[in-house]
C-alpha cells in the first residue's frame, strides 16, 4: 500500500509515520524539526507573518509598519512528529500544524489571511546541517547571502530553503520543494503514493539514517589497501583535487603522511566528524597503507551513488554523503520562478 507522502525539505528523503517502517532503522523519518522565522519585541518573541502570494502560490514576509532589524529576528527550530496528511505535531506545545502552506486548508484551497510558515525537515538532516554550518571557516549569522555563496547560518539556510517556494503554482499533494539537482537521486520516489521499491537503486538508501551508522569507521577502513613499493623519489604524489572550492582541477603533491593525517583530521572530510581516531591509529600501526588512494576514493563526491564500485560503504554514509553535497551546492534563487533550475 502506497505512503501519502511528505518529503524533508533539505535530503528529499520521506516523513514516516511512528511505527511505519519495516524495522527501527527507518525511525529517524518520523522525528520532524519544523522550521520558520520569528522576531524579538517588547513583549517577547513573535512568530512571523506570512502572507500568500495569489495567483503565484508563493508566500511574502510581512513584519508590519516598523519591521524589526535583522539582529532581532531569527530562525525557529521546533522539534516535531509527523502524523499523516502534512500534519506534524510540535512536542513541546502539542499544537497539531500544517507545513508548506499558511492557514487552515491545503495550499491549493484560497487562503485569505495570514499566518506562520513552517517548513518541515528530518531531525538528523537538521542535525547534518549544523554540522556543516560548524565545518564552515566563516560563519556569518545573517539572513543575507549572495547567489554565489554557500550557506553559513541557519538563517541563511532558511533564506535558500524558503526562497524554493514554487512562484508560479503553489505545492501540490506531493509536498516538496523543488531542489536544482533532483535531491541527487530518488526522483521515481518522490510521488504522492510511493514505496521504496518505486526505486530499485534509490528506494532503500534514501530511508537509511544518515547519522547514526555503525561501524562507520571500520566500514572505511575495510577500503584500505597495502601501500605500493615506491622509491625514494617517488614518495610525493600528484592529487587532483574535485573537491577544492578554489581550483577545483588543480594538482597538489602530497605523500602518503599527508593523506593519513588530513583523515585522521577530518581536514578534507569534515561529512565524517564521528571517524573512531584511535581506531584509525590502531590501523596504521599494523601495516604500510595506501591513505592516498583512499582519500582520493573519498573525495569523489559521487561515491553517494548506489550504483559507485570505487568504495564498499554502507548506505547510511552515502547518504551522509548525499545530504551533505546537497547543503554544499544549496544556493539562493538556485530555482527560477517557474520551478526550473538557474543556468
Amino acid at each position: 500500500m502506497g505512503r501519502n507522502q511528505i518529503y524533508c525539505c533539505i535530503c528529499g528523503s520521506p516523513f514516516l509515520e511512528p511505527g511505519q517502517s519495516d524495522d527501527e532503522r527507518g525511525e529517524w523519518l518520523a522525528r520532524a524539526v519544523l522550521v520558520t522565522t520569528a522576531h524579538e519585541t517588547d513583549h517577547g518573541i513573535e512568530l512571523d507573518i506570512y502572507w500568500p502570494q495569489a495567483p503565484s502560490g508563493s508566500y511574502a514576509l510581512d513584519l508590519g509598519p516598523n519591521p524589526p532589524t535583522e539582529l532581532k529576528r531569527r530562525v525557529l527550530r521546533l522539534d516535531s512528529e509527523y502524523s499523516e496528511h502534512n500534519q506534524f505535531k510540535i512536542l513541546e506545545s502539542g499544537a497539531t500544524v500544517s507545513a508548506f502552506t499558511v492557514g487552515a486548508g491545503s495550499p491549493t484551497s484560497t487562503v485569505t489571511s495570514g499566518g506562520t510558515f513552517y517548513l518541515a525537515v528530518h531531525g538528523v538532516c537538521n542535525q547534518l546541517a549544523e554540522h556543516f554550518i560548524d565545518s564552515r571557516a566563516e560563519a556569518r549569522d545573517t539572513f543575507q547571502i549572495g547567489p554565489q555563496d554557500k550557506i553559513s547560518s541557519i538563517k541563511q539556510l532558511w533564506e535558500v530553503l524558503y526562497r524554493r517556494m514554487p512562484g508560479s503554482t503553489p505545492l501540490n499533494s506531493e509536498y516538496i520543494l523543488p531542489e536544482p539537482h533532483a535531491y541527487y537521486g530518488g526522483r521515481y520516489c518522490r510521488n504522492v503514493y510511493w514505496e521504496p521499491s518505486d526505486d530499485l537503486e534509490y528506494g532503500e538508501l534514501l530511508e537509511e539514517n544518515p547519522s547514526e551508522i555503525p561501524n562507520l569507521t571500520e566500514s572505511i577502513l575495510q577500503n584500505l589497501q597495502p601501500a605500493s613499493s615506491e622509491a625514494p623519489g617517488d614518495k610525493l604524489n600528484k592529487t587532483n583535487f574535485n573537491h577544492q572550492e578554489s581550483n577545483p582541477k588543480s594538482e597538489i603533491v602530497h605523500n602518503q603522511d599527508w593523506w593519513y593525517d588530513a583523515f585522521i583530521s577530518k581536514t578534507l572530510f569534515p561529512w565524517l566528524w564521528d571517524l573512531d581516531v584511535k581506531l584509525i591509529q590502531k590501523r596504521r600501526q599494523e601495516g604500510n597503507w595506501d591513505w592516498k588512494a583512499l582519500g582520493r576514493q573519498l573525495s569523489r563526491v559521487e561515491i553517494h551513488t548506489p550504483s559507485d564500485e570505487t568504495l564498499n560503504l554502507p548506505l547510511g554514509l552515502r547518504n551522509r554523503r548525499r545530504i551533505w553535497r546537497l547543503l554544499e551546492d544549496a544556493r539562493v534563487d538556485d530555482i527560477a520562478s517557474d520551478g526550473r533550475r538557474y543556468e
